[in-house]
């Protein structure tokens, strides 16, 4: 929900920043913005929302208190764990008077039944629905067959048997319900439950796929039958394809009236479907032709409770493997972790050590993204003493090329180095021939950074000839950019351009938008550095792109950088300097200030070269920046 509401405003970067720092941002926004946001059914959310989870809610909630922007929250029943005085609480009828009558003679004229406003049954029948509109729905179109009194003493029985409480307009919601139950043949009646699984909305194929577990298995033609029965009553939108949105009526009438023993029948079924589908759709794009995979994460929560109720160890690991990469594909780094924890303590307390292993090195790989690597390291360090001590070669290996790598970003590369020939040495016992190609091609960019070129080309060589061999694409387009990089170093261009060609040939064709993004900003400088501002800003442009879309915030920052560099050339100091400071914005984020502070000290420059206009201008920028009072009296 934060982040539906943050990321309009903010873009991509919204998504990985700290939570205290989300609520902070949208806050300030939505107090002096008016938003009116509108929480449909949220008594049927809240039982996917932890304790955490609520007081997120409730601190946002209270970052509204006194500003123009409100939330509008619908639920049957009331929310305690709201507290305080910050929120006021209305009650909601049904139609009343001419209004009720008004949809009521609508509805029957629609459905070309005939009827007498003046009938004792059907008022008495209207009176009994409450106004409530779906309720209507519901029940009128069984006026077809049956008297208005036959439904209403219908109605009343339903009441009874559902031990529902008089005069409460969910009441009689729930009690009209049963008659859409009713209408039901026994065969798609029994698909009710598995409907009632579902979060939001629901997928024809998902049905299949659990329906499939049983024999003789209830058919595709059924499943049909039944959703074409609910969208007709108003519990279910068609979206096209076999998707449907749920109504949230509909979702709780099913939990509260199908049998539990229906329900546990098809549990086991709902949490195997959601478990395979899920790992299948998380390896490949996050949206699919039919569902976006973020609508169905609600759904997945639901089968991640399911298999912790049922004991389905295996399912519950992969379940949160399939949330994980959803969260990690979004950039939600909090909830990625949240995740991962879970899992680690989930496997923990089942005794699998190497599994909480895996884990933790999940959750250092989580860290690292956020540049937190005194926390990524930790957690590594965890990874590796498990992996040495249960002589697991290969989690020891893996683990030493991330610890390598944190080194190399803290440029530490001394320890780099180290960590990277340690992971060398354990794949080369193990004859991992990737392992052994991914730690050389590291090695070479320690070196190159070290000053020694001859020394990382002949570990790119060692790396690219396993590459080539084994057919690793995309670790060879890895090493054909640093190829590229290394010539550029050399002031050789043309090699330079060869091996970067060389490098996106084979992006573009595994899709890698991330390493193409690289090679991008590479080529970017290479046109820089001939004098071609015109191609290097479009080369730039394609980098940015791509980093702002996978909410590379670190990585972004080097290509405004350049950007400012560009428009600093061209005599656009104001643009330069706008670029510039969203650089040092960047850097600062992620505690890197030491390349902040040289990109503050390029802007200084620009100030220096620009118009008194324009110093003006840059100026304010400065302090529009949060960094403080311009320090023009020391220039």
């Amino acid at each position: 929900m934060i982040n539906l509401i943050g990321q309009p405003m903010f873009e991509d970067s919204f998504t990985s920043a700290e939570m205290a720092v989300k609520l902070d941002a949208i806050g300030s926004v939505l107090r002096e913005h008016r938003l009116v946001s509108v929480w449909d059914n949220f008594d049927f959310a809240l039982g996917n929302l932890t304790s955490e989870d609520c007081e997120i809610l409730k601190t946002f909630l209270g970052r509204l208190d006194g500003g123009k922007s409100k939330v509008i929250m619908t639920s049957h029943i009331s929310q305690e764990w709201l507290g305080g005085s910050n929120f006021s609480e209305i009650e909601i009828g049904g139609l009343e008077g001419n209004g009720r009558w008004a949809f009521c003679e609508r509805l029957l004229q629609d459905l070309g039944i005939p009827y007498n406003r003046n009938d004792a049954g059907l008022i008495e029948l209207i009176d009994g629905l409450g106004g409530h509109p779906l309720a209507m729905r519901a029940v009128l179109p069984r006026l077809r067959d049956r008297s208005p009194a036959q439904l209403a003493e219908v109605l009343r029985k339903n009441m009874a048997e559902l031990k529902l409480p008089d005069g409460e307009l969910s009441s009689k919601l729930t009690a009209s319900l049963r008659f859409v139950e009713d209408s039901l043949s026994p065969e798609l009646k029994s698909l009710l439950t598995p409907i009632s699984l579902f979060e939001g909305y629901v997928d024809a194929f998902f049905l299949e796929h659990m329906a499939n577990h049983f024999d003789p298995a209830p058919s595709r033609a059924d499943i049909d039958l039944l959703t074409g029965a609910l969208v007709d009553a108003g519990l279910l939108k068609d979206l096209g394809e076999g998707v449907y949105q749920v109504h949230g009526a509909l979702t709780g009438y099913l939990r509260t009236a199908v049998a539990r023993k229906s329900r546990e029948d098809w549990a086991g079924a709902f949490v195997d479907t959601m478990a395979r589908l899920g790992s299948a759709l998380a390896s490949g794009p996050m949206l699919d032709d039919r569902l976006s995979f973020g609508q169905l994460v609600p759904t997945y929560y639901q089968a991640l409770a399911e298999a912790e109720r049922l004991n389905l160890n295996v399912h519950f690991s992969a379940l949160i493997q399939v949330l994980a990469t959803f969260a990690q594909g979004m950039g939600d780094l909090t909830s990625e972790s949240r995740l991962y924890q879970r899992l680690a303590d989930f496997k923990l307390s089942n005794g699998d050590e190497l599994g909480a292993a895996e884990a933790y090195h999940q959750l250092g790989t989580s860290a690292a993204k956020r540049r937190d690597f005194v926390t990524a390291e930790t957690w590594y360090r965890k990874t590796l003493a498990i992996g040495e001590r249960l002589n697991d070669l290969h989690m020891a290996a893996v683990t030493c090329h991330s610890l390598g790598m944190i080194a190399q970003d803290r440029r530490d590369l001394s320890a780099a180095e180290n960590w990277f020939r340690k992971s060398l040495d354990w794949s080369e016992r193990l004859g991992d021939q990737q392992g052994v190609a991914s730690s050389s091609h590291h090695l070479g960019m320690v070196a190159r950074e070290a000053g020694d070129s001859a020394r990382a080309n002949t570990w790119y060589r060692k790396s690219l000839e396993i590459s080539e061999r084994l057919g690793l694409e995309a670790f060879a387009s890895a090493t054909y950019h640093q190829l590229g990089v290394a010539a550029f170093d050399g002031r050789d261009l043309v090699a330079a351009e060869n091996w970067y060609y060389k490098s996106l040939e084979l992006c573009e064709r595994l899709e890698d938008e991330y390493s193409a993004a690289l090679t991008y900003h590479e080529m970017g400088r290479l046109a820089e550095e001939r004098g071609n501002l015109g191609a290097a800003e479009v080369w730039y442009g394609k980098s940015l792109q791509i980093k702002e879309r996978s909410n590379d915030e670190y990585g972004a920052a080097s290509t405004y950088n350049q950007l400012a560099n560009i428009y600093f050339m061209l005599g656009d100091y104001v643009e330069a300097g706008e670029w510039s400071l969203q650089a040092a914005e960047n850097y600062l984020k992620f505690g890197d200030s030491i390349t902040a502070d040289k990109v503050l000290m390029n802007f200084l420059t620009y100030w220096r070269q620009a118009t008194v206009e324009d110093k003006e201008v840059l100026s304010s920028r400065w302090e529009a920046f949060g960094l403080g009072p311009f320090p023009e009296a020391n220039l």
